[in-house]
């Protein structure tokens, strides 16, 4: 078992019974910050425990503003992405259809994960209608904006639409800071059940960091890339 874990989007795990928050700063090496001690329930193994904190806790906030269930289409730009993951898998576990924007590549990676695949791109708002299944009633950008302009193309209103990665006027925004103090917790649960998985793409060990982080930074991965320490 590794001594620690430590993904390269700003997760670690601790191989004792709490898992650490840890972030990468801008401009400089990365620096461990203990933000919140979280029970590492022993069915999550130490890698998977290492990319849920930023990642699963922006998904959980993004998704509180939604207020999604199970009468609710959700369309989320970005969907194949570090947050995505966590998001198309937290949108179906509330019950909700998913439709998920991505390259061609990565339309059966979206659909393992439960979510409709469908292009990103000029035109997405007409493929997006010729979908069966109704029309969608919340929007989530993991992105930038195309999906939130999207979203009010296709009649959504505003307050059913979060950005993650661009501020929009008149939409709400939302990041790992502004989850629930339990988003953790709830995650470890989901994981640990086999409700909720976390697809791990590549490990290395800390000698081969700048390999992983290029790996990471190529977009072609598909999952996480973690550090072991």
């Amino acid at each position: 078992m590794p001594q620690a874990c430590w993904c390269v989007e700003g997760h670690a795990a601790q191989p004792a019974s709490t898992s650490r928050a840890v972030r990468l700063e801008s401009f400089g090496g990365p620096e461990v910050l203990t933000v919140q001690d979280v029970p590492e329930p022993q069915a999550v193994d130490d890698r998977t425990a290492a990319t849920l904190s930023i990642a699963g806790s922006t998904a959980a906030a993004a998704l509180d503003v939604l207020h999604l269930g199970p009468q609710d289409t959700v369309l989320i730009g970005g969907a194949g992405g570090g947050v995505g993951v966590f998001a198309v898998q937290l949108a179906r576990i509330a019950g909700a259809r998913v439709i998920g924007t991505g390259s061609p590549s990565t339309a059966e990676y979206l659909r393992s994960l439960g979510a409709e695949p469908v292009v990103y791109g000029d035109g997405l708002a007409a493929r997006v209608r010729d979908l069966d299944g109704g029309p969608v009633t919340a929007a989530l950008d993991l992105h930038g904006t195309d999906t939130v302009h999207v979203a009010r193309e296709l009649g959504v209103p505003d307050s059913r639409i979060c950005t993650i990665a661009a501020v929009v006027e008149g939409v709400p925004a939302a990041n790992g800071a502004n989850a629930a103090p339990d988003a953790l917790d709830n995650i470890a649960r989901l994981v640990a059940s086999g409700q909720l998985r976390v697809p791990i793409a590549a490990t290395s060990p800390v000698e081969d960091i700048r390999a992983a982080v290029e790996l990471q930074a190529s977009r072609h991965v598909r999952g996480k890339v973690v550090i072991d320490l």
